[in-house]
């Protein structure tokens, strides 16, 4: 079998893995995870730029939009800005918190966390039952 085959089929395994636990309801994972045995792992690729994790679904009523704009605020500020009334924030890195952010967005809220995300390469992880937002540094 050639390289690029056994690569394939490597892709196709992972996806595959993503695809039957989150036709559970259990887990819907976006970007560079892999979960295994009811666990998340990050991924380790040098290509990735953040990571979004929703673990447990999100209930109708915070499917709401965000307009904000944060300049030269701190994470926590910005986080502040962005998430529904009531949402603990919980800081997996150092220091992550005081980050100074800016972000211009108008869409929903966990789009705009996957922005944030992305722009800063945070790992995010939102859990819909906890109301909790797990953030720190990939």
């Amino acid at each position: 079998m050639s390289r690029k085959t056994v690569s394939a089929l490597i892709v196709l395994a992972i996806f595959q893995s993503l695809a039957m636990s989150t036709w559970g309801g259990e887990l819907v994972v976006h970007d560079a995870v892999v979960v295994t045995d009811g666990s998340t792992r990050l991924v380790n690729c040098q290509n990735t730029k953040g990571l979004f994790v929703l673990n447990r679904a999100l209930a109708p009523a915070d499917a709401y939009v965000v307009n904000a704009d944060v300049r030269n605020s701190s994470l926590s500020d910005a986080l502040a800005r962005i998430l529904p009334a009531g949402w603990a924030v919980r800081y997996s890195s150092p220091n992550v918190e005081n980050e100074q952010i800016n972000l211009v967005v108008q869409t929903y809220w966990a789009d705009a966390l996957k922005i944030l995300a992305s722009d800063y390469n945070f790992f995010v992880i939102v859990d819909g039952e906890r109301e909790e937002v797990v953030i720190g540094r990939l």
